[in-house]
């Protein structure tokens, strides 16, 4: 059985939270990052959770491992996280 470290080498991914504002890459439009963030944590879909910070910081988090066995472009862009984490 393989650990649950998330983005490690050789593991399984796992959900964790992070904050919203680190999910948004270089070239992205903010807004379209925040639409689908907003439309995944939609009642109903609750794919993912929103949650805030103290600070105020909006936090995300996946509601349901699920999307790591089943989401193939999901598991692309965590693979291509992995190389960047290498870089």
């Amino acid at each position: 059985m393989r650990a649950t470290t998330p983005l490690a080498e050789g593991t399984r991914d796992t959900r964790r939270r992070t904050v919203v504002a680190s999910l948004v890459a270089f070239a992205d439009e903010p807004q379209q990052v925040e639409d689908v963030i907003r439309r995944f944590s939609a009642p109903g879909v609750r794919l993912i959770t929103l949650s805030a910070k103290p600070n105020g910081d909006e936090m995300v988090e996946v509601t349901h491992e699920a999307l790591f066995e089943h989401w193939e472009q999901l598991d692309e862009w965590l693979d291509s996280s992995r190389d960047d984490l290498r870089f």
